[in-house]
């Protein structure tokens, strides 16, 4: 973990309101499902960095390399998507409770790249924004496969 982040948060803590340890309704579970994936595949399928408009005004990045708030982050987007114009993700599995989504997904950045493997997760907030989002990069000490 990095001493410092460039949004100010840490990876662990809850910044939405309610602050809270535990998942939201479970009647929640499908909207949630819907407005990440479908965020997700605008930004990341589609290379739309207008996706940003899902997110929350007080949008909270957990990633300690990425600045808090939609500005920054379109602009880095649009940053990876002109350094890697060849970039795909593949959704491989979504994973939904309440108002917590997780994408497990393979990112590659040009047809010969092996890629990794990253986990993206996201809290939704009840008007439907997302006002959350942490990853898990891949790392691994073994031999077996991502995917």
């Amino acid at each position: 973990m990095p001493d410092t982040s460039a949004n100010g948060n840490d990876v662990f803590s809850t910044s939405s309101s309610p602050r809270t340890n535990q998942p939201g309704p479970r009647w929640w579970t499908p909207v949630s499902e819907a407005v990440v994936t479908g965020y997700f595949d605008r930004l990341l399928g589609r290379k739309d960095t207008g996706a940003v408009a899902a997110l929350a005004p007080e949008y909270h990045q957990h990633n300690p390399a990425i600045p808090n708030g939609t500005a920054g982050l379109a602009e880095l987007f649009a940053r990876l998507f002109r350094q890697f114009p060849n970039l795909t993700v593949e959704r491989k599995r979504v994973i939904a409770e309440g108002d917590l989504v997780a994408i497990h997904s393979h990112y590659r950045t040009g047809p010969g790249d092996r890629g990794q493997s990253v986990v993206d997760i996201f809290r939704v907030r009840a008007d439907g924004k997302i006002v959350e989002h942490r990853d898990v990069p891949e790392t691994s000490a073994n031999d077996n496969t991502m995917f």
